[in-house]
């Protein structure tokens, strides 16, 4: 099989698995983002969690006027303008505080959720291959074993020189060697 037959397969191979991963990243990223989507649309005015806030009141304010009524009744109260004034007490006393606690929450939670997406869109990179080291690998493989004395290049494009330590007669290894009979 030629050398050239061998690279051109190991190139589409790469550009496969490229584009594999490519299309994996993106789907993560559009998961993301789509998640604090979600959480902002939780948060926004009229969003689930308003929703869930206002049902929450509305049983409390129901237990509170029935427990004003029953009050009223026990006292002999009931028919009196002390009833129609129940839930106007509720509203004032703890309607309106809770609402304005919430909207205060609400706000912070969706100005949070806005600040997270942002930072999932400002962090994202898009690395692409570097093609010119995979161009200087398929020449020198295409060129054969002529540099000998250099190894590939590492990740950063740069070969290094091979080891000369220990090569020489006169090295320490070989030196310890002669003066030590275990060895």
């Amino acid at each position: 099989m030629a050398i050239s037959s061998v690279l051109g397969d190991l190139v589409k191979q790469f550009e496969k698995q490229y584009g594999e991963a490519k299309k994996a990243n993106l789907e993560r990223y559009a998961e993301a983002k789509g998640i604090y989507d979600e959480v902002i649309g939780m948060f926004q005015p009229g969003g689930s969690f308003d929703i869930g806030i206002e049902k929450q009141l509305g049983r409390s304010r129901e237990q509170a006027v029935a427990q004003g009524t029953q009050a009223l009744v026990s006292s002999g109260l009931y028919g009196t303008t002390q009833q129609a004034g129940l839930g106007l007490k509720f509203e004032e006393q703890i309607g309106a505080p809770m609402r304005e606690k919430t909207e205060t929450y609400r706000v912070g939670q969706e100005a949070q959720a806005m600040q997270n997406k942002a930072g999932v869109i400002e962090r994202r990179v898009d690395e692409y291959p570097d093609y010119s080291t995979i161009a200087n690998l398929t020449q020198r493989a295409a060129a054969g074993p002529s540099r000998t004395n250099y190894s590939a290049p590492n990740q950063y494009g740069v070969a290094s020189r091979p080891s000369t330590r220990g090569a020489t007669a006169g090295s320490s290894q070989q030196a310890r060697a002669r003066s030590n009979p275990f060895m």
